[in-house]
């Protein structure tokens, strides 16, 4: 087990040099509730639905990351990868356990088998697939990791409780296994079908109900312990939807209906186990298309293999080994079969981390029914090294997929390249570009969401932005344009359209694109500012100094109001009142060379000329190049030089 747990390491290793990406930047880095362990966070992190989800526990580990580590992703990353480990082991045992109970079942052979190597391989295979990839290389998805932890952790104190040999000891790896439970919840609600799993194991390999019952228990009290269970449940079940709604990641029924979600259902459970057996065309992303064409090929496919396989597993019922593993599969998965839909992926490789043991403890049966006699033949020598070289080919592009996952970009052109190449894949990818000041290789990439994705208005928005960088404003004003089309009430989209028609001297546009914005963003200063601007290139002075006495009402330590308000009460004579807009403005920001050169000529002009002369000097200090001030304090300095006798 200690290789499958280096090799496990090996293959995630390069998640310890990746920084934050996906959403870590909104979730970890700019936030600053959950920095601390005080009285405040510990608030913050068991009311917060940040993220959609209920999380608290999942929020305490981030932020004993950031106590020990700061802001260093490396020591998050680690956390995620030790987590990973730990689940390692814990699967490992837990296959053991089921091996033990089952180990007269005819799904694991006749005669004495090597389990120990069997569930030593089959976990390796489960460690190292690129599937957990998501969940240990993004730190956001801390929460995995963590509750799948702690739900291993209970499911291994409730196989302990059945095989406690007094009533006691029973009842204290129930109450060890509920404190588990808890815990999990408390971490992500992934593991709020638990008390429905129990149920079938104790069905099969426990055997405590049903015709081939073996303990003789009543069956009351079965579904008494398992409704015990149902009491940390049922809150979570509650909370989840409403942590979906207060994100606005709730999708309505009436947009995704039952159908559409039955048939989303069946393609989930059909991709994973493809995805399992050929971990091809990852993506950090599988955009849900609605409405769901339920007639497209994979999705019409899987609801038929899913009606075939229940129909098998009814037929084979008498191998309660399949029906059991069958039923599980389905049960731990169904909590992201998108009948509670949270969110526009139609699946997702997170998903799949607890759904996996599963598959884990069935490749232990297969294996075990191949190594019977420990391995000595040369057949089970080749099934161990054919394992081994799977398991090796796993690990390969898991290390990849790892390195892909370093920063933004990386992980956004693995997609595109790689994966499945959404929309909203080139989206991201144009907009890490566009964050590395590479808009030129951006635009192509807005470009191709579009294609994918006509109406999709962040792709106009921001290939807008992008063709402003690159000063192609003509481009620029079309693509806000467009994006006003499909959706008029986005006041930044009002905003930039000015901006770049007022840059283009266009600006009747550009005065009725900052009015609108204006509306649209009453606390936002910059339209105000922008109008400002406009207005006193016009000559109405006055109300440019009302528009830029209303920005800074909004931010008052904004340098751009107070800098331009400035220049207009010059064009007024108000030159005492513009002598305190440029302080200000230079207060805001003392490396503005260009406030101190116009403050030092409102000095010049009022006659205090030393003060002009410091202020042309700090200019020049600042700037060392700056011509404005350069010539001024030249032309200041010959005048006063004394005449020649």
């Amino acid at each position: 087990m200690i290789l499958v747990l280096l090799a496990t390491f090996a293959a995630f290793s390069p998640c310890l040099s990746n920084g934050f990406v996906y959403d870590d930047d909104k979730n970890i880095v700019a936030n600053f509730d959950y920095r601390g362990l005080g009285g405040e966070q510990f608030r913050w992190m068991f009311t917060t639905f940040r993220m959609g989800h209920y999380q608290p526990l999942a929020w305490l580990s981030l932020a004993v990351d950031h106590a020990v580590w700061g802001m260093n992703p490396t020591g998050y990353h680690l956390t995620n990868l030790l987590l990973h480990l730990a689940n390692t082991a814990l699967v490992f045992l837990l296959v053991i356990r089921l091996a033990r109970r089952a180990r007269r079942d005819a799904a694991w052979g006749e005669g004495e088998n090597p389990v120990y190597l069997a569930a030593a391989l089959a976990t390796l295979l489960f460690a190292v697939h690129p599937l957990r990839v998501e969940s240990v290389a993004w730190v956001t998805e801390r929460r995995d990791v963590l509750s799948s932890f702690f739900l291993l952790l209970t499911l291994l104190f409730y196989f302990r409780a059945q095989t406690a040999s007094d009533a006691d000891g029973k009842r204290g790896w129930l109450a060890a296994a509920m404190t588990a439970f808890v815990l999990s919840l408390l971490s992500r609600a992934m593991g709020v079908t638990l008390p429905l799993l129990l149920f079938v194991i104790d069905w099969h390999p426990l055997r405590r109900w049903g015709r081939e019952a073996q303990t003789g228990e009543p069956f009351r009290r079965i579904v008494i312990e398992k409704l015990l269970f149902c009491i940390p449940a049922i809150p979570a079940v509650i909370l989840a939807p409403i942590a979906q709604r207060s994100v606005g990641a709730a999708i309505a029924w009436d947009l995704h209906g039952p159908v559409a979600r039955a048939f989303q259902a069946c393609f989930g459970l059909v991709f994973y186990l493809v995805k399992t057996v050929f971990p091809a065309g990852l993506s950090p992303l599988y955009f849900l298309e609605l409405p769901l064409d339920i007639g497209r090929w994979p999705i019409a496919v899987s609801a038929i293999l899913v009606i075939v396989a229940i129909a098998s597993v009814v037929m084979l019922r008498r191998h309660r080994w399949l029906v059991a593993a069958a039923v599980c599969y389905g049960v731990v998965l169904s909590p992201v079969l998108g009948f509670g839909q949270s969110g526009r992926q139609l699946t997702a490789d997170r998903y799949s981390y607890l759904p996996a043991i599963v598959v884990a403890v069935l490749m232990t049966a297969g294996l075990a029914r191949l190594l019977r006699g420990r391995g000595r033949t040369s057949a089970a020598r080749i099934v161990v090294a054919a394992t081994l070289a799977v398991g090796l080919g796993l690990g390969a592009r898991t290390w990849r997929l790892c390195v892909a996952w370093r920063t933004q970009e990386s992980l956004w052109r693995y997609a595109v390249e790689h994966g499945e190449a959404n929309h909203l894949a080139h989206y991201n990818l144009a907009c890490a570009l566009a964050a590395n000041d590479q808009p030129d290789e951006a635009v192509p990439h807005f470009e191709r969401a579009l294609a994918l994705r006509p109406d999709h208005v962040k792709s106009q928005y921001n290939l807008g932005n992008a063709l402003s960088e690159l000063n192609r404003l003509e481009d620029s004003a079309a693509a806000y344009r467009r994006a006003l089309v499909l959706d008029p009430t986005q006041g930044r989209h009002h905003y930039e359209l000015g901006r770049v028609c007022l840059a283009m001297g266009r600006e009747d546009e550009a005065m009725a694109a900052f009015d609108r914005a204006i509306s649209l963003l009453p606390d936002d200063p910059r339209p105000r500012v922008n109008l400002g601007v406009l207005l006193n290139r016009r000559g109405r002075i006055e109300e440019a100094v009302a528009a830029y006495r209303g920005a800074i009402r909004l931010r008052p330590g904004h340098r751009d109001a107070h800098y331009n308000m400035a220049i207009a009460l010059e064009r007024l004579n108000r030159n005492a009142e513009a002598e305190v807009a440029y302080r200000q403005a230079i207060q805001t920001d003392p490396a503005f060379a260009e406030a101190y050169v116009n403050l030092g000529n409102v000095m010049g002009r009022g006659g205090r000329v030393e003060e002009s002369r410091r202020l042309y000097q700090k200019a020049l200090e600042i700037s060392p190049g700056h011509p404005v001030a350069r010539r001024n304090l030249d032309a200041l300095e010959g005048r006063l030089k004394p005449p020649r006798r």
